[in-house]
């Protein structure tokens, strides 16, 4: 996934056939614009910000972005209390 961040007002859609993985890019776009710059001297490299996700077939899982949001910060404090970078991917 590309980088550059969005910013306010712009809009994202993301299409294509079904399987090719664009549930997965939404939530990994969602994760890293919801998630602090820093909590807890960890340092997550995100957005601090909101967003809107309109789901109009009702795919959007809750629990599943709520256990890769668990993922990212379990392993952002491994890596970073083990002394790795600080660098998120």
């Amino acid at each position: 996934m590309d980088a550059t961040p969005l910013v306010a007002g712009q809009v994202l859609e993301v299409v294509g056939a079904s399987g090719v993985g664009k549930t997965e890019i939404l939530y990994s776009a969602v994760l890293q614009n919801v998630l602090p710059k820093r909590h807890d001297n960890l340092v997550f490299d995100g957005g601090e910000t909101s967003v809107l996700f309109i789901d109009l077939d009702y795919r959007f899982s809750v629990i599943r972005f709520t256990e890769l949001f668990r993922h990212r910060v379990l392993s952002v404090a491994s890596r970073q209390r083990s002394g790795e970078s600080h660098y998120v991917s």
